[in-house]
């Protein structure tokens, strides 16, 4: 394999553990705020509407402020880029792998120990917030994904 096809891999295994850590990181940060919400005694309404809402909310803004980033930083021109970011690598993959099973212990935790649910007035309703939360980070994950292709089909086309 040649060294450029072998450094293209390389970039491509980087932008998928990219993706994956900063979807990680978001994942921590919205079970976090659920946490905060149960504990701050918020009414079952207001996390049930409000997760769904913060979700979609955190997962534009981080990929607004990516491409923002992306936009002013990059200088490269070609497909192949020269020098690999191995520590960053790293650190990405950390977080990608470590970041999601840290989360779900946390939360466990926070369930076993809680003495803060009594504003849901069933376990049923509890439930329904963790999956309308759930259900928020998918559908916010893949409307983020079908906007980017569009996006780039389209300036894609443009270049044409």
């Amino acid at each position: 394999m040649k060294r450029e096809n072998l450094l293209l891999v390389l970039w491509l295994l980087f932008g998928f553990i990219f993706i994956k850590a900063v979807d990680s990181t978001l994942y921590f940060i919205i079970n976090t705020i659920y946490i905060l919400e149960l504990e701050l005694d918020s009414s079952y309404l207001f996390v049930k509407y409000s997760m769904p809402l913060i979700t979609f909310a955190l997962y534009l803004f981080t990929t607004l402020l990516l491409l923002k980033k992306i936009r002013t930083t990059s200088n490269s021109e070609g497909i192949y880029l020269t020098k690999f970011p191995t520590k960053n690598f790293i650190i990405l993959i950390s977080t990608a792998i470590l970041l999601i099973p840290l989360t779900h212990k946390i939360s466990g935790l926070y369930a076993e120990r809680s003495y803060r649910l009594e504003n849901f007035s069933n376990f049923s309703e509890l439930l329904e917030v963790y999956g309308l939360m759930h259900l928020g980070i998918g559908v916010s994950r893949w409307i983020i994904i079908i906007g980017l292709v569009v996006l780039f089909l389209r300036k894609y086309k443009h270049l044409e």
